[in-house]
């Protein structure tokens, strides 16, 4: 999983957070606020409270993409002053973006192959496995008690559907080309 603190190589809290873009290409927070200046420390909210008051940010990609229904713009954020870690985000009183991207080109251009390939990967062993219960199921309808053997390739087929969907080369994918655009925002800001 693409963590923010690894793209970033020095302590403090840094993260991803997703946020919409109005008409004119501005960035929004959730409360219609519009981020006037990208570089510039949001103002400091006095008491925070996880999923309630403050600025979130995810330390994994994946987790920030969970809270990200319309945000196609995705930001590499770092935290300040007080910080309230949970277990998939944290929130805290102030934040900045340090680098911003857009993910929809990259979904485009970097996952639909992968996609395609992990969706019809998912298909096969899902048929593989729909086969096999069907013939157990007309087994056992004739009467013949399964037996351990047989209980335990279905154990095996549904392991290996489980398996494809953790193991996904799309997310690897998607996380690899974030990577890559956001340390080559950082490297432009730098320069």
């Amino acid at each position: 999983m693409l963590k923010a603190s690894e793209l970033i190589g020095r302590s403090g809290t840094f993260g991803f957070h997703f946020l919409g873009v109005n008409g004119y290409g501005k960035l929004i927070l959730r409360n219609g606020t519009v981020i006037e200046d990208e570089d510039a420390w949001l103002p400091e909210i006095d008491s925070v409270e996880l999923c309630q008051r403050g600025y979130h940010g995810s330390e994994e990609l994946m987790h920030a993409l969970s809270y990200a229904p319309d945000g196609r713009a995705m930001c590499l954020v770092e935290a300040g002053g007080t910080v309230v870690h949970g277990s998939d985000k944290w929130v805290a009183q102030t934040r900045r973006i340090l680098a911003r991207i857009d993910v929809h080109p990259l979904l485009v251009t970097q996952c639909a192959e992968p996609a395609a390939r992990f969706a019809a990967s998912v298909a096969k062993v899902t048929r593989e496995l729909s086969d096999t219960v069907t013939a157990l199921q007309q087994k056992v309808v004739r009467g013949h008690k399964l037996t351990a053997e047989e209980k335990q390739a279905v154990r095996d087929e549904i392991a290996s559907v489980r398996a494809a969907a953790v193991h996904n080369a799309v997310i690897e994918e998607f996380e690899a080309a974030v990577a890559s655009a956001v340390l080559s925002v950082l490297g432009t800001k730098r320069s």
